[in-house]
């Protein structure tokens, strides 16, 4: 992927009624969040647009902006022609990628010093870094995540960390792992949880001790939220194991 053309760009606040709608756009647009607060729609999902973190919107593709009229949009923007476009939503974290915070940083002072050679340059670069790693995140990275959540899933299940351990947005990560394995990272920990339970509950042991590993608050929490995904009380079920067992 590649920056053929830029046609407009800027480091500015957004204008009192910035708003848009449904709208598509021909071109790509690349927006860098520096402070405030703004909101995009997409696929039906409203996510805030997280400071200091980088977004690119696929051309013609349906989306809707808006910001907090009391917390104004302070933001860099740059409207390109990609090539070939993309398919989805870009969004990643500045500060986690030398490269990227570097380069965000050189086409900041050069949009302030309205230098569109050097914009073109830079974002040039920024384009093609981020292709290199956007490939690597649909093809490796969920199965990264995959071998970390087959180790770790008790972690996961208790505190989704991904975040700061794959340096890629959550809504990215959760995005990314979906389309390749059809769960979330959390549902995929959830099941592993899940069959871990079922197999210290047939081992004996007690609802107690297993609500205390798996960080519930109580065992009466512990065993409504067994029952809500078995059909019956934990208790039940290791009965009806051991009956299994003696059969």
């Amino acid at each position: 992927m590649f920056c053929s053309t830029i046609i407009k760009y800027d480091e500015c606040y957004a204008y009192d009624d910035w708003r848009f709608d449904n709208v598509t756009r021909p071109y790509s647009i690349i927006y860098y969040a520096i402070d405030g607060k703004a909101f995009y729609t997409i696929d039906g999902k409203t996510e805030q647009m997280k400071k200091g973190h980088l977004y690119i919107f696929p051309s013609s593709t349906v989306f809707s902006l808006f910001q907090d009229k009391s917390d104004k949009f302070y933001h860099l923007y740059i409207h390109a022609f990609l090539q070939p476009e993309l398919k989805n939503l870009i969004e990643l974290n500045v500060a986690d990628d030398k490269f990227l915070s570097q380069t965000i940083s050189f086409i900041r002072m050069y949009s302030k010093k309205k230098n569109s050679l050097y914009i073109r340059k830079l974002t040039e670069m920024l384009i093609s870094y981020i292709s290199e790693i956007s490939h690597e995140t649909s093809g490796l990275l969920p199965i990264k995540i995959k071998h970390y959540i087959d180790k770790n899933f008790l972690q996961v299940f208790r505190n989704n960390n991904l975040t700061e351990l794959f340096h890629y947005s959550n809504s990215y990560i959760v995005r990314t792992f979906k389309e390749a394995y059809n769960v979330t990272p959390k549902q995929y920990a959830n099941q592993l949880a899940l069959k871990h339970i079922s197999n210290l509950l047939q081992d004996g042991h007690s609802i107690s001790s297993i609500s205390i590993a798996l960080d519930f608050s109580s065992p009466e929490n512990f065993s409504r939220y067994f029952r809500t995904n078995f059909g019956c009380s934990p208790s039940e079920y290791a009965k009806a194991a051991k009956q299994n067992r003696l059969l």
